[in-house]
């Protein structure tokens, strides 16, 4: 803490291991200004970028980069070394869906496909998405339960919370 607070910029610890990462991580761990950047190697990359939870990590991880807070993200030599998109792609990319504002559903069903969501008859975890009609369900990275989206046309008539098991709208949101 005295580190970041003595600096004026962001600080990046990179380590030869992800082992090696996650052991000064650990001394850090509640600490909401630190962050671990986690990579795997060559024979679980795959598996591991298709992980919701390490996809969830990057996620909150590129949005914090959008505040002002200083702070300090450890990684391995791999993770430093990976391509991150830019901020000012990552802040194109995020989505603002509000009731009764036009957004064409084709469109945005496209945006979440470029964004990693796959296609499935019913959404059941993190990183789903479902087309029914007028419906577009959506289980979002960061979210613990699903998101229904009502369209009328191409504006958006409802937007709420639902139980992933039952189905039932748990609450709408705003």
């Amino acid at each position: 803490k005295k580190l970041l607070n003595s600096q004026e910029k962001n600080i990046i610890v990179v380590t030869p291991t992800i082992y090696e990462a996650n052991k000064i991580y650990q001394n850090f761990c509640d600490t909401k200004d630190v962050f671990l950047y986690e990579t795997d190697d060559i024979l679980t990359t795959n598996a591991a970028s298709r992980s919701p939870e390490l996809k969830v990590e990057k996620l909150n991880l590129l949005k914090e980069s959008l505040t002002d807070n200083k702070k300090i993200v450890i990684t391995d030599i791999n993770g430093y070394l990976k391509k991150l998109p830019s901020i000012n792609d990552f802040k194109n990319d995020i989505l603002n869906i509000e009731v009764k504002k036009e957004i064409a559903m084709e469109k945005l069903i496209n945006k979440l496909y470029d964004n990693g969501y796959e296609k499935e008859t019913i959404v059941t975890k993190p990183g789903e998405i479902g087309v029914r009609g007028f419906i577009l369900d959506i289980f979002p990275l960061n979210e613990e339960n699903p998101v229904r989206i009502e369209f009328f046309g191409d504006e958006v008539d409802r937007i709420s919370e639902f139980d992933v098991i039952t189905g039932r709208i748990l609450k709408d949101k705003r």
